[in-house]
């Protein structure tokens, strides 16, 4: 009888323990892989299509896009212009790096902090930041 009290309460630990580990749901939806966050809005990982001007949509799956993940554009040379949803609140280090052909961004006001490198190496004339935002590298508000 102990012994199967205590495999019970070993069980039950092992379960609460499982139950408190944080999911990521990672899916595709047409030429994007995203994951969902805690907050239930998705962040963009991967970009499989060849626009040379994108939209990024609003939404995928339902959830709304707040961020672009790390490397989640990076080196596509089809890509010339990008407009991001409002929504969207951060990009990551590295999201568009090595674009080489990309020279116009739309940034949402939404926007409040753009990763190390985000833009690196895109165009001939490169990326300019969006004002307001934060420098993850230095904490410093751009103009």
């Amino acid at each position: 009888m102990k012994t199967v009290r205590k495999l019970i309460a070993v069980l039950c630990s092992v379960l609460l323990v499982l139950t408190s580990l944080p999911v990521t749901v990672q899916a595709v939806a047409g030429d994007y892989r995203y994951t969902v966050k805690s907050d239930r809005t998705a962040r963009i990982t991967a970009y499989f299509g060849s626009a040379s001007e994108l939209i990024l949509p609003e939404t995928l799956d339902g959830y709304p896009v707040s961020e672009i993940g790390m490397g989640a554009f990076s080196y596509p040379d089809s890509l010339r212009s990008v407009v991001i949803p409002d929504r969207v609140t951060a990009i990551a280090d590295s999201a568009f790096a090595s674009c080489a052909n990309l020279t116009a961004v739309a940034f949402p006001e939404s926007l409040t902090g753009i990763g190390s490198f985000a833009f690196y190496n895109c165009g001939k004339e490169g990326i300019r930041s969006a004002p307001g935002c934060l420098n993850r590298r230095t904490g410093e508000r751009m103009a």
